[in-house]
């Protein structure tokens, strides 16, 4: 049962982080572009709402460049909400909107912390955090007769008190 808390747990903060960072770069990315060349043939663009990756035949220096975008191209550049993918002799690329990235780490990310919060409440109300067995019949350290469980210690005590 802790290894699969603490997966629970690394999932849920590990994704709010992300989650948190990803609004930002979509925020930012009205008024701010970053390029990261992180090997030679590939490329991603961040500016306006969107993902650029490029795959190139040519050979380019890794680096990473950041640009303040003009006032002029603020008014032209809108927030992207779609996928179009874009081809030529010397490049494939595909644009990605960052909201699909978003929504792909806050689906989990959300499951996680909903997850916790069920469990902490069932032990608050004397129930097995894994199975929701009534509890409150129980020994202070016993396992749980229905799964196997641990009790945890704070709710025990608590579960003691009320009987």
């Amino acid at each position: 049962m802790k290894v699969r808390t603490a997966i629970r747990k690394t999932v849920k903060w590990g994704g709010a982080v992300a989650v948190v960072l990803l609004v930002a770069l979509w925020v930012s990315s009205k008024w701010w572009w970053v390029q990261l060349t992180p090997s030679g043939t590939t490329q991603i663009t961040s500016s306006g709402g969107r993902l650029f990756v490029e795959v190139r035949t040519s050979n380019s220096s890794n680096r990473w460049q950041v640009g303040l975008i003009s006032q002029v191209e603020q008014t032209a550049v809108a927030f992207s909400w779609d996928f179009w993918p874009i081809s030529d002799r010397q490049s494939t690329g595909r644009f990605i909107p960052v909201w699909f990235p978003t929504a792909l780490v806050l689906i989990p990310t959300a499951l996680a912390w909903w997850l916790d919060r069920r469990a902490s409440r069932r032990s608050r109300i004397g129930l097995c955090p894994a199975c929701s067995y009534d509890r409150l019949g129980l020994a202070a350290g016993a396992v749980c007769p229905e799964c196997g469980a641990a009790p945890t210690a704070p709710v025990m005590a608590g579960v003691a008190a009320k009987g």
